[in-house]
Parts: C-alpha cells; structure tokens; sequence
C-alpha cells in the first residue's frame, strides 16, 4: 500500500509516518520548499526511519505539482494535513492563508482519481467557541 502525505513536517505528520511505516506501507510526504532545507518534527525521526519516508518537495497550492505527484505515485491512500496553522500570521496575511488552506485543499481534492481522502482541520477555524458551550450547544 502506498500513503502520500501532505504537511508531513507537522506533528501529525510525524506520528502518521510512524504508524504508517509500521504497518507496511511505502510513504510519501510532501515538503513544502524552504531556504534552510527544514524536514520540522520529521528531523526527530531516527534516521533509519526517516530514510524510508519518500519525500518530495513541492506546494500544495501548486496544481502542475500536485497532478503530476499523484499521477506518479499512484498512492492508495492520501492524508491532506497541510495547512497554514499559524493564528497571528493567518491573520497578517489572510490571502496567503486562503490560498494554502482552501486552495491547497481544493489542489488535493481534485487530483485524486480513486483514493481514500483523509482530509484534518483545526479547531483554531472556529475561532472562540466559549459562547457555544455556555449555551448548551456543541
């Protein structure tokens, strides 16, 4: 079985790949490009395990690379944890947080042909849900 993984270098990212090698499965993750060559929570990984991840780098907002990614590898499963997750900055630049987290959704939704889609979220896009709790409602 073949994983692909968006937003691998994340800590979801980090305990999915574990769970994933351990069960046999080849794994891809998708790294988004970067100067300083970052691989996040992944650079805790063992390198023996982090060896045996196939990472490749690339956008989620990028639909060439998106397309052609998943032409090539053909995963039987694909886990959509990419996303701009920083409140402050979401903020700051909202247009660059859409384009990551809706378009980058979209790019990962479209390009899958006949593969199980696991797609997380934040509870960070509800904002404060006090007022919800108090009045009874979840």
């Amino acid at each position: 079985m073949k994983a692909l993984i968006t937003g691998i270098t994340g800590q979801d990212g980090y305990f999915l790949s574990q769970l994933l090698l351990q069960k046999g499965y080849e794994v891809y993750g998708v790294v988004r490009r970067n100067s300083s060559k970052s691989l996040g929570t992944l650079s805790l990984l063992p390198e023996d395990v982090r060896r045996e991840i196939r990472l490749l780098e690339g956008d989620v907002t990028d639909t060439g690379f998106m397309n052609r990614m998943v032409s090539e590898i053909k995963p039987d499963e694909f886990y959509h944890l990419a996303a701009q997750s920083f409140v402050a900055y979401s903020f700051a630049n909202p247009s660059a947080t859409y384009d990551t987290n809706i378009g980058g959704t979209l790019n990962a939704v479209n390009t899958m042909p006949r593969t199980r889609l696991y797609f997380t979220a934040s509870s960070e896009m509800f904002g404060r849900s006090e007022g919800w709790l108090e009045n009874g409602r979840v």
